[in-house]
């Protein structure tokens, strides 16, 4: 596996940056983005490069106001950070929880993560899980801790969206085009 990390100002230079580095469409390839703005526009108008250029590999991320830039956490980076995963013989599934359909807050202490639903993603040699997720509270947590303890054979990690705006409570996460408000 090789990671390459790319701070990114506009596709063109992206591309070539790619094109540098020698990364090629691959199911074997996962893109991460760092979203630090709220202007979905934007987010879109990437996604569709992205899938456009690197139809099979697996596109995700999520809003976050602070990321990490030359081994520093900065919440004034205004650009996406990209982060290139390229796996050689590992493979690549994932899931959305969609929880926009009849989702309550109130209801979420009796909502049950679906173990088997979750396993159905996994192969036999899966050796992590990562989760993003656009909601943040203390029942969501909860939620994301019985999936750490379902699976605590597997190494879990990832996080929470964030907006800039701290007041704002409506954060997102995203998969191969699709931006969700209530997703891990």
């Amino acid at each position: 596996m090789r990671q390459l990390v790319h701070y990114y100002k506009d596709f063109n230079k992206f591309r070539d940056w790619c094109e540098e580095h020698n990364i090629k469409n691959s199911d074997k390839l996962l893109i991460e983005i760092n979203y630090p703005d709220d202007n979905y526009l934007k987010l879109k108008v990437l996604l569709k490069e992205l899938k456009s250029n690197f139809p099979d590999a697996t596109i995700i991320g999520m809003q976050s106001f602070a990321s990490f830039k030359n081994h520093q956490i900065s919440d004034l980076n205004r650009d996406p950070i990209i982060s290139i995963m390229e796996f050689k013989t590992s493979s690549i599934s994932s899931m959305i929880l969609d929880f926009s359909k009849n989702y309550l807050e109130e209801e979420l202490d009796n909502y049950k993560i679906d173990k088997n639903y979750i396993q159905k993603f996994l192969q036999s040699d899966t050796q992590a899980i990562e989760i993003l997720s656009s909601f943040n509270s203390s029942k969501t947590a909860s939620l994301i801790n019985t999936i750490g303890e379902d699976f605590g054979h597997l190494k879990i990690f990832g996080g929470g969206a964030t907006s800039k705006a701290h007041t704002t409570l409506s954060t997102f996460v995203f998969h191969n085009g699709k931006i969700y408000n209530k997703a891990i």
